[in-house]
């Protein structure tokens, strides 16, 4: 099992690289087992990304492949633009750079000098949002019991608000 990191509000998984001269078969097997392999250059900097919606990209490439093909048998030639965040980022901004961008299953997260950092999952993204609002509503329930003459004054608004 893969390690949530405390970084990326929470959610950064340490999904190791890949770069170039590695096994293309090892790709493969990444994308089945998680849906998601990033190509890094020399410097650890994103190169390319191959998700589960490639399918179609990667079987056209692979009717060559052996025991010894290199995982840029796989990937784009060029560097090819990538949605990232950063690892300083809230779950906030990570929520709208994935629902911006339609980006599935989950986006690249990169350190403050641009280099690969891990991959935050749409998946451990929702169940962080998920906890935190019911952390709030429980929040507001014990509120509404210790100070319901206050609750009841202003209660009210802050709930229409929130709808």
């Amino acid at each position: 099992m893969i390690a949530v990191q405390p970084t990326a509000g929470g959610v950064l998984q340490n999904i190791p690289p890949f770069r170039t001269g590695d096994s293309a078969l090892a790709v493969l097997e990444r994308l089945r087992d998680i849906g998601v392999a990033v190509l890094v250059d020399d410097d650890n900097r994103p190169f390319d990304i191959l998700t589960s919606k490639d399918v179609e990209v990667v079987r056209s490439r692979t009717h060559n492949l052996g025991p010894d093909s290199r995982a840029s048998s796989l990937f784009a030639s060029t560097r090819r633009y990538l949605h990232v965040v950063k690892v300083s980022d809230d779950v906030r901004a990570i929520s709208r750079v994935v629902a911006a961008n339609n980006l599935v299953p989950g986006v690249v997260a990169v350190d403050d000098n641009g280099r690969y950092a891990g991959y935050v999952f749409n998946e451990d993204l929702q169940k962080k949002v998920e906890t935190f609002f019911n952390e709030a509503v429980e929040q507001v329930e014990r509120v509404k019991q210790a100070y319901p003459a206050a609750w009841s004054a202003v209660g009210e608004r802050i709930t229409s608000s929130v709808k």
